[in-house]
């Protein structure tokens, strides 16, 4: 993913996580493309629930894809799968 692509989407994402409960208190400085969920303090269910709330946010009608679980565990595959729900949504 070149660079300013990467930089949106870590952009989207710490603005979305900063509407969410469990993750409102995450800096962008913690929120790194390196960066794991464990890091971050982010559990795997809270994680899928993250995607789950995304999805009901900006992408209406999308389903949860069983092969997104692998590109959870680090914010590079959190972005990735991101990405993939708003390219489905349009």
């Amino acid at each position: 993913m070149p660079a300013v692509e990467t930089q949106t989407s870590l952009k989207k994402l710490v603005d979305f996580l900063s509407t969410q409960p469990e993750t409102a208190h995450l800096t962008e400085e913690q929120v790194t493309a390196d960066a794991t969920r464990e890091e971050l303090g982010i559990g795997s269910l809270a994680v899928i629930l993250l995607v789950n709330n995304y999805i009901q946010a900006n992408a209406p009608g999308v389903m949860i894809d069983p092969a997104w679980v692998p590109r959870l565990n680090d914010v590079a595959g959190i972005m990735s799968v991101l990405d993939e729900i708003d390219q489905s949504a349009s």
